[in-house]
């Protein structure tokens, strides 16, 4: 019999902890009992959480010590279950994703009986959601746990190892004692391996909340370590982020760069957001962001404006630094008291330049000179326009 319909009868016939029912398809590292173990210990904080989770009818952020202590402990547990069904799938007969997903849900313990369909729904189950990554060669698994509010997270990745797989990798928030400690709405991303055959990842998450539709948004960029629960963080960084659109962020990665996109405020209220952009390059020793900062010249000045100067900086012309350090400075004291608004995007008579409007009262602009195409640098900044930049481009508000 084919072993994965093998394993898929043993899942949906197994009467407790779902474990091989093959010879083969157990490994040298498979420990029936540790499963057993593991999924009985996570019984009594999971059951905990959830009460914790349909108590919570008037949205309270903070947690009671006692949940504290039950999501903590149900993660060290969760993290004692995965390893144990993974080491029951051999390296050589790779584990589908739905397959070893189907046997961590049958293998946690069952969510406790709830009063209603309401309470039901209220109260989310754990659910688990595993991939392969560099064509088998790496095993991801997430468990998204409901917290009241919203939900954490907890990231293993196993590596083929001795016939068996090896946990290489453990990623998850620190203890919390407020609901936005917790990791909602996780996502990662494996680079391919570069020529000396190493590989890091990006992760991301927002903090969850019982209402609003901005959140921060935390990034960072991995690197496995000595220890699979001590990975190397190669970069982290922190942003407002808006997901009324349901836009939690967009990763991606090649061998020598980590991107991010995602929902932000624009300095023009009426716009209300706009996308931004970290791209990093992380070949090196140190992480440097590269271009693109912006998919077009007005969020490429909005982009310019909220920025540090020595950030904004990398961004400009050095010819003129002086003076875009000036007008930099001048227009970060005016956004605390001004109204910006952008104007039309004209194009310039010569080059790839154009020039940006960016009101901030009944009769009173700034025009910012921006050349390039998609490495955008800031060339000049005026009060006045520049008449050689008198065509109007077409769409340039969102």
């Amino acid at each position: 019999m084919n072993a994965i319909l093998l394993r898929i009868i043993c899942i949906l016939f197994a009467s407790a902890v779902v474990l091989p029912c093959a010879a083969d398809a157990v490994t040298p590292g498979c420990a029936e009992s540790a499963a057993r173990r593991a999924a009985t210990a996570i019984a009594g904080p999971y059951a905990a959480l959830r009460r914790a989770v349909l108590a919570n009818t008037t949205l309270d952020v903070d947690l009671a010590p006692a949940t504290t202590t039950a999501i903590t402990t149900l993660k060290r547990e969760l993290v004692a279950l995965v390893d144990a069904q993974v080491a029951c799938f051999g390296a050589e007969s790779l584990p589908e994703a739905p397959l070893l997903d189907l046997a961590l849900a049958a293998a946690a313990p069952a969510a406790p009986a709830t009063t209603g369909v309401a309470e039901e729904s209220a109260a989310p189950a754990l659910r688990f959601g595993s991939r392969r990554e560099h064509d088998g060669a790496l095993l991801s698994v997430v468990v998204q746990i409901p917290i009241p509010c919203g939900s954490d997270s907890l990231w293993l990745v196993y590596a083929r190892h001795d016939g068996g797989w090896r946990r290489v990798l453990q990623w998850t928030s620190e203890p919390y004692t407020r609901i936005d400690g917790a990791w909602d709405a996780f996502q990662h991303a494996v680079s391919p391996r570069n020529a000396d055959g190493r590989w890091f990842a990006v992760v991301s998450h927002i903090r969850p909340w019982c209402s609003s539709s901005w959140s921060t948004l935390d990034y960072t960029v991995l690197r496995p370590g000595a220890d699979a629960d001590r990975p190397l963080r190669v970069l982290s960084g922190s942003d407002s982020l808006w997901w009324g659109g349901d836009d939690m962020g967009r990763l991606d990665v090649d061998a020598g760069h980590a991107e991010l996109r995602f929902r932000g405020a624009s300095i023009d209220l009426g716009a209300h957001n706009r996308e931004f952009i970290r791209r990093y390059d992380v070949s090196g020793t140190t992480p440097r962001r590269v271009a693109p900062v912006a998919d077009s010249p007005r969020d490429f000045v909005d982009e310019w404006i909220v920025s540090s100067w020595p950030v904004s900086r990398l961004w400009s012309q050095e010819a003129s630094a002086t003076a875009l350090e000036h007008a930099h400075g001048q227009i970060r004291v005016a956004r605390k008291d001004a109204s910006f608004e952008f104007g039309d995007t004209m194009a310039c008579a010569a080059g790839d330049a154009v020039q940006v409007e960016l009101r901030d009262g009944d009769d009173a602009s700034w025009f910012f000179r921006v050349a390039g195409r998609s490495d955008y640098r800031m060339v000049a900044v005026a009060r006045q326009g520049d008449p050689q930049c008198a065509k109007a481009l077409p769409a340039t508000r969102e």
